[in-house]
């Protein structure tokens, strides 16, 4: 299933329309809420990204490029690289992620198990909302490779299937940008963490802002595995609804 890469799309499809609760101050839901958008989501039209992906362990490596969109809260991805994997298709909606292989006749639903607890090849930043499934707790200033950040303690809401009990985000008071991640089971230990380089840029009314370039994840779950995802050729587009829907996966481009 090309498991190594599944969360370029859960993460680009994560906190669209998020829903920031008041534990907070309305400077640093701000500051979370422009860090989003220069990871590329909160857009009022859909985007479109060409996602280069490599993931590397003791025992394994695979690569794999893919093209993903995202709109309206939900998300796809159709691999074109390499050409035994070329066709395959994930997409997240409403909170569940399913999985598509060319020449079967429907798309199948991937079990939250198996997006959290598989292999380590498995990186589910996996359908995870920062804004709408995790609230605020806390906020607090903090320095990550001597820059100056705000580290966000980010607990599961309850009324949510969120894939982890806290995350702690760490974002740039300069440049308004996520820096990096740490992802907790609810036994408080630690699984996995992301980091995010924002080398891009993009115009949003008429302002250029830093956007989303690369993601390092280094999963810690089993066998330790890094994979990194590099984002090329980002533009907005409208896509037609029958992209982000289970029954078209068969057809849709």
């Amino acid at each position: 299933m090309n498991k190594p890469f599944v969360f370029a799309l859960l993460l680009l499809g994560a906190a669209i329309s998020p829903s920031v609760q008041a534990q907070i101050s309305q400077s640093q839901k701000e500051l979370l809420n422009d860090a989003e958008i220069r990871r590329g989501v909160r857009f009022s039209s859909g985007m479109q990204w060409t996602v280069k992906a490599g993931s590397k362990a003791a025992t394994e490596n695979a690569n794999a490029t893919m093209i993903v969109r995202t709109q309206a809260g939900k998300a796809a991805a159709e691999i074109v690289e390499p050409a035994t994997s070329a066709g395959k298709k994930y997409l997240l909606t409403d909170g569940q992620m399913y999985f598509y292989r060319p020449g079967t006749k429907r798309a199948v639903l991937v079990p939250r198990r198996t997006q959290i607890n598989g292999n380590a090849a498995i990186g589910d930043i996996a359908s995870i909302s920062f804004l709408q499934e995790y609230s605020p707790a806390s906020a607090r200033k903090a320095t990550l490779n001597g820059e100056s950040c705000t580290q966000f303690e980010l607990v599961a809401r309850p009324d949510t299937t969120a894939s982890y009990d806290k995350v702690l985000l760490w974002v740039s008071n300069t440049d308004r940008v996520s820096r990096k991640a740490e992802f907790y089971t609810k036994t408080g230990k630690l699984i996995r963490t992301a980091t995010f380089k924002h080398d891009s840029k993009i115009t949003i009314k008429g302002q250029e802002l830093p956007f989303l370039s690369r993601l390092e994840v280094l999963e810690l779950l089993g066998e330790p595995k890094t994979t990194v995802l590099d984002f090329n050729d980002f533009k907005t587009k409208n896509f037609p609804p029958q992209t982000f829907e289970v029954d078209q996966l068969p057809v849709a481009s």
